[in-house]
């Protein structure tokens, strides 16, 4: 087989991502693998993949290395598979080098913490750390490589080790007993003296065959890995385009985006079709924008506020459906996509919203209720495009000037989370207080509203949660408090079964009919214990972090948590 590799020494430039390795170092907490309490696929995470550092082909897929994990495209199906992550058990999201050896069916790679293979028929992931195979932690594997009998390490220091390539026991090599030649070489080794071919590309984009992708804007890209297969198809990888592929003898490159545009999920909602939205705060690489993923078709769309007029702001605090229209609260007004026209229009302070940042935006049939930095606002749908069409500030005697995080509709109330307390409207009686109740949040900030049909209502404190019970009208505090631990409250969702706590320490779920509390942290399968939203999806629920999107079987029937 036909084979070219170039690996670019990129890793200077890795200071944009620090953030992605650092979380599970500050937690000092070590992946060792898989975790065997969980079968594969009850955690799944997608992240920000679009900057990738080398490539591999195996028996079913092109393996690419990212900044947020391995991800695979299975070159039979033509589809992409769901990406490998710590939630699997790799010891890093940061994928320095992948390889794949042929003898065993292993798969390699390497990351800022050492190097992990997962061996394919058990479907099981193993690490070994730097310190423990003898390497210093500022010393990367840059290239892997494999004989007949043994899998190779070389690093950026010029160290060599190896181990039998069905087991993991590395030994320190002297480089001249190292049979170079006689190795088939991932990563920077497999570097060639040749250069790219000459290919050819749509949309703005042009290929330079010395190793960029160049756009219309004049951004310029380094191609990072490339080989052909045996069908005659050129793959790429790409520091910050993604994944790309060319049928050789046309030779047209096409891009293949997947994977978040931002690895900050502060908001994250499915529409009506069952795809999914997502946003956050941040830029990576001076990129930032909205995510679309249509979940049929497995493809992903970006939006970004720095090349289209009608969308000030992609720095999103939260997503709300309608029929006709993706709401999303920015920190810069509230913005409306209309999918069918693949339109935006956003409103600000000069429309009469209360203040520019958002922090919640919530739709009934009606209306559209805004929670800003200045009190509550409200859209009425009917004026929308229409000459009467005005933004209306709510309770303004009460709210003005007072932060509103968070909205929840219970038929004809409002329960909104402020800085001071609870406030509770009635949409019918245009009117609303504060909650006073001595028995409940009083004065204190409440920046998660969670609600259960017309039953229950949980507030998110800055030390744990409250729980007001409408047949009772009153408050009942945290059921099981002694097993709940003290914590910030990011996010609230209950239903009929539970109720899952979004905090900095992980989430917490707690089961109604068993009356207690799971606590769920990176351990099992979160990209990180800060959890900015949760999004309940049946028998799966999502979370949303400064690392990526989780996906969890909470009702595997055969666990129980």
């Amino acid at each position: 087989m036909f084979k070219k590799s170039i690996f670019l020494t990129i890793f200077l430039s890795l200071i944009l991502f620090n953030s992605a390795r650092t979380q599970q170092q500050d937690i000092d907490i070590r992946i060792r693998g898989t975790n065997t309490r969980y079968e594969p696929g009850d955690w799944t995470s997608f992240s920000m993949t679009r900057w990738m550092t080398s490539l591999a082909e195996g028996r079913e897929y092109v393996y690419f290395g990212t900044s947020g994990g391995v991800t695979r495209y299975n070159f039979y199906s033509h589809k992409w598979d769901t990406p490998w992550t710590t939630s699997d058990g790799l010891a890093d999201n940061f994928v320095q080098a992948v390889a794949y050896d042929m003898n065993t069916d292993y798969f390699w790679c390497s990351t800022p913490q050492g190097v992990s293979v997962n061996r394919t028929t058990f479907r099981r992931w193993e690490n070994y750390f730097k310190d423990e195979i003898g390497l210093d932690q500022d010393d990367d594997i840059v290239s892997i490589g494999f004989d007949d009998r043994y899998v190779w390490l070389e690093t950026k220091f010029g160290n060599y080790l190896s181990s039998e390539n069905q087991q993991g026991y590395f030994s320190t090599i002297s480089a001249s007993n190292v049979p170079i030649e006689q190795i088939n070489w991932f990563g920077q080794r497999a570097n060639n003296l040749g250069k790219l071919p000459n290919l050819f590309m749509h949309d703005g984009y042009f290929f330079d065959s010395g190793g960029f992708i160049r756009d219309y804007r004049l951004n310029t890209y380094k191609v990072t890995s490339y080989f052909r297969d045996p069908w005659n198809v050129i793959w790429i990888s790409s520091w910050g385009l993604g994944a790309g592929k060319a049928d050789a003898r046309i030779e047209i490159l096409e891009l293949m985006p997947y994977g978040l545009f931002i690895k900050n999920v502060n908001a994250v909602e499915m529409d009506y079709d069952y795809n999914i939205w997502a946003g956050g705060i941040g830029s990576y690489g001076n990129e930032s924008g909205i995510t679309y993923w249509d979940t049929n078709r497995n493809t992903w769309i970006n939006y970004q506020a720095r090349f289209m007029n009608d969308l000030p702001s992609d720095q999103v605090t939260s997503i709300a459906v309608d029929d006709s229209c993706i709401w999303f609260g920015t920190e810069y007004g509230v913005a409306c996509f209309a999918p069918d026209k693949n339109e935006w229009q956003t409103y600000d302070v000069s429309a009469g919203l209360g203040d520019n940042y958002v922090f919640d935006v919530e739709v009934d049939e009606e209306n559209v209720w805004i929670g800003t930095l200045n009190g509550l606002s409200q859209i009425q749908k009917d004026s929308l495009g229409t000459k009467k069409f005005r933004i209306q500030e709510i309770a303004r005697k009460d709210l003005l000037r007072k932060k509103v995080y968070d909205i929840e509709i219970m038929q004809n109330l409002l329960w909104l989370g402020t800085e001071y307390g609870v406030y509770i409207y009635d949409k019918a009686d245009k009117s609303g207080g504060f909650e006073d109740d001595p028995n409940g949040p009083m004065n204190d900030e409440v920046r998660a509203v969670g609600i259960f049909e017309d039953k229950e209502v949980w507030f998110g404190l800055k030390d744990g949660v409250e729980v007001f019970y409408m047949d009772s009208t009153a408050w009942g505090g945290a059921p099981e408090r002694r097993f709940l631990s003290s914590t910030f409250v990011n996010y609230l969702v209950v239903d009929e079964f539970s109720a899952w706590v979004a905090t900095d320490d992980g989430v917490l779920k707690y089961d109604k009919e068993r009356k207690r509390w799971a606590h769920f942290t990176v351990e099992d399968g979160l990209l990180s214990n800060i959890v900015n939203c949760i999004m309940l999806d049946g028998d799966y629920v999502w979370f949303g972090t400064p690392e990526g999107l989780t996906k969890f079987y909470w009702n595997a029937p055969y666990r129980i948590d």
